[in-house]
């Protein structure tokens, strides 16, 4: 996918308009445009970024509920949860709730549904009929 930024045109980054080509992109871009703009064609690519669960957190999380209901007395629950006897356990839950997690989402179709930029741009002068390429 591909979008247009330049001066003369609004950069809301978070709104840009998405098109399947540059050249579609461009014409889009031609009636916000006079004779000397420059532009920016960005190329945009969807996010694939999933959520997951980091076990550290979660047992951080566990830890201090524990000390809100048990006080001073949690601390030997906390330490077991927190040490070297529990970490495979602990990797072996952090891999099994992300399991739970990743077929939920897939489940309910939950996706990022939204593009970043993939680093690619490409300039563009505008001659008031057409863009040259820069």
């Amino acid at each position: 996918m591909y979008s247009v930024i330049g001066d003369t045109l609004a950069a809301d980054y978070e709104n840009l308009d998405l098109y399947d080509t540059p050249e579609e992109a461009l014409k889009e871009a031609k009636d916000f445009l006079k004779a000397g703009d420059i532009v920016t064609v960005l190329e945009m690519a969807e996010s694939g970024w999933q959520p997951y669960i980091c076990i550290d957190s979660l047992l951080e999380e566990f830890q201090d509920q524990a000390f809100t209901e048990g006080g001073e007395a949690s601390e030997p629950w906390s330490d077991f949860i927190a040490g070297k006897a529990m970490t495979a356990a602990a990797d072996e839950l952090e891999d099994e709730l992300n399991n739970v997690l990743k077929r939920w989402l897939e489940k309910y179709q939950v996706e990022a549904g939204w593009y970043k930029e993939t680093g690619k741009e490409y300039r563009y002068s505008f001659d008031g009929i057409d863009f040259i390429r820069l």
